[in-house]
């Protein structure tokens, strides 16, 4: 990443593609006259933890959802773990590892915890439903992933964060080589934000790879192996996080403006390093 004159300017290949889950390459899309997204590449390395940053309308959304195969995309090219899968749809991208989960994912509040972890394959005997091991498999794998809850409770009374953890270990356990989040702590007190970061950087270390849509930058800084801005559809930075200054970062994401105002929103920032950040990796620059 190169930095002149307050303007960022994007690496051609900020990651080797060879150690890639992911690669996008030149991506394309317009609705009507409008380029949404205007020659899009990023790599996301096996194992990392990608952010994705841009104001509003920069494209993010649209991204995603072409990547997880929502939506069509115009130009271009999607490789997953070195397979093109620009023309398959969500169902079948989704069966080769590629998860997208938005703030309202896909948690079925009158259903069990377990229910929704193990669903469409509900364990059977005689034709009915194995209760019996539908909750010992489900306490297993919320035990593995650090979220020691009752699988037999309702998940409607689960906290915010704590069904975005469920349905992130839903996908895990699916087992996702590559699990898009958006906004994941949107609406989440400092703690719950702090609680569900911790948590998803300790999945890297199993061998998960995320692309992580967020506002906030102290969370891409502190947490993100790497990033990429948009800006009007257009890459205009990319690279290392660790290599990224908090100035850096602001020139090239500036922070969102609050509502009815001409003032940045104010964001709550994340424990830093010397107060003890706890999933901070070793090695990460803040």
């Amino acid at each position: 990443m190169n930095v002149a004159e307050g303007t960022i300017v994007p690496d051609s290949h900020a990651q080797d593609s060879a150690d890639a889950v992911l690669t996008v390459d030149s991506v394309f899309k317009r609705f009507g006259a409008l380029a949404v997204l205007d020659g899009v590449s990023l790599t996301v390395s096996r194992g990392a933890i990608h952010g994705l940053l841009g104001k509003n309308g920069a494209g993010k959304s649209t991204l995603s959802n072409i990547i997880a195969g929502l939506l069509r995309h115009d130009g271009g090219s999607i490789l997953l773990n070195g397979e093109d899968v620009s023309a398959l749809p969500l169902t079948a991208r989704k069966k080769r590892g590629l998860h997208l989960l938005s703030q309202h994912s896909e948690i079925f509040e009158d259903l069990s915890i377990g229910e929704n972890l193990l669903l469409p394959d509900l364990p059977r005997r005689f034709g009915l439903t194995n209760w019996a091991a539908l909750h010992r498999l489900a306490a297993r794998q919320l035990e593995s992933h650090g979220m020691p809850v009752d699988p037999r409770r309702r998940a409607g009374d689960l906290g915010a964060s704590d069904r975005r953890r469920l349905a992130i270990i839903k996908a895990v356990a699916a087992e996702a080589s590559l699990i898009i989040l958006d906004e994941p702590t949107a609406g989440l007190a400092a703690a719950e934000r702090l609680h569900l970061l911790e948590w998803v950087e300790s999945l890297t270390e199993r061998g998960a790879s995320f692309i992580y849509i967020s506002h906030h930058n102290d969370e891409v800084r502190q947490l993100c192996s790497e990033y990429t801005v948009l800006r009007d559809g257009k890459v205009t930075a990319s690279g290392k996080a660790a290599e990224l200054s908090a100035d850096a970062m602001a020139r090239a994401s500036p922070a969102p403006m609050s509502p009815n105002s001409t003032a940045p929103a104010r964001i709550i920032p994340l424990p830093s390093r010397s107060t003890g950040f706890p999933f901070q990796a070793a090695g990460r620059s803040i």
